[in-house]
């Protein structure tokens, strides 16, 4: 296989080519890896190989492959690549930046929501079934229609892809009230009691989000708190020195965003 390539076809590799001419080291297991991608087209005899545009190389050499081996060379399909919610690097598990498929509504709807302005564009067209993109894009440039409002169209797709559109209609209005308007409902808040965490006297709120959120170590509470991330009956938490009396039950807590807890004796 190594036979039927020359180095000057591997060095036509656009990412091979820079890092040469940046003087970044290639090594040799990199030259291998499109040569073992290219023969599972001749394995398979692929009719067509569908990749990211960061797979051409490696697609073009199975089509090369193919042809070497005496078999009709697949046609080569690529898509553009989607760009995470970092707006940065390709969405990506190992990044942190994707949206996952199986996500909670809201949760979804929420990550949808936090993707940079200059990235509307491809997301509308890559991942949304809107009728009329350009249309949209269009508004969006006049100023006529805000980048929140098509970020929202943009999330309420989505989320009707993957779910339906009873649960994006419901992960908008969620939206809307807890995040916008800053609203809860009794219904938005796990219920939990202070003999559940075993307190049973007055406690400090740095100790008792540690109970409720161990994951999450005392330092960060702490800088969760004193950047105003943390709120007690709708009350911005200011002090770190706070102290909650089970007594005075029930207390209704946000940590951040995403948990909300009410407290009952």
């Amino acid at each position: 296989m190594a036979s039927k390539f020359t180095v000057s076809k591997m060095m036509s590799r656009d990412d091979f080519r820079n890092r040469t001419a940046a003087g970044n080291p290639i090594a040799l297991h990199e030259f291998l890896y499109p040569l073992m991608q290219a023969y599972d087209s001749v394995a398979i005899q692929a009719d067509i190989e569908l990749g990211g545009s960061d797979q051409l190389f490696n697609c073009m050499m199975g089509r090369d492959l193919q042809e070497k081996s005496g078999l009709r060379p697949q046609i080569v399909l690529t898509m553009p690549l989607l760009v995470g919610t970092d707006g940065v690097h390709k969405m990506s598990k190992s990044k942190g930046n994707a949206i996952g498929l199986t996500e909670p509504p809201e949760v979804m709807y929420g990550h949808c929501l936090s993707i940079p302005d200059r990235c509307l564009e491809s997301y509308l067209r890559l991942a949304t079934s809107c009728d009329h993109p350009d249309v949209l894009l269009e508004q969006l440039k006049s100023g006529e229609l805000h980048p929140m409002a098509l970020k929202k169209i943009i999330a309420f797709d989505v989320v009707k892809t993957y779910h339906d559109e009873e649960q994006a209609t419901m992960a908008a209005d969620y939206f809307q009230r807890t995040v916008q308007d800053k609203q809860l409902l009794d219904s938005d808040f796990t219920p939990i009691t202070f003999a559940e965490l075993g307190v049973q006297q007055v406690i400090n709120i740095v100790d008792l989000l540690h109970r409720l959120t161990p994951s999450q170590s005392k330092s960060s509470i702490r800088r969760l708190i004193q950047g105003g991330g943390v709120q007690l009956n709708s009350t911005r938490v200011s002090s770190i020195e706070t102290s909650l009396d089970p007594q005075a039950a029930p207390w209704r807590l946000r940590v951040g965003k995403k948990a909300s807890f009410i407290l009952t004796a």
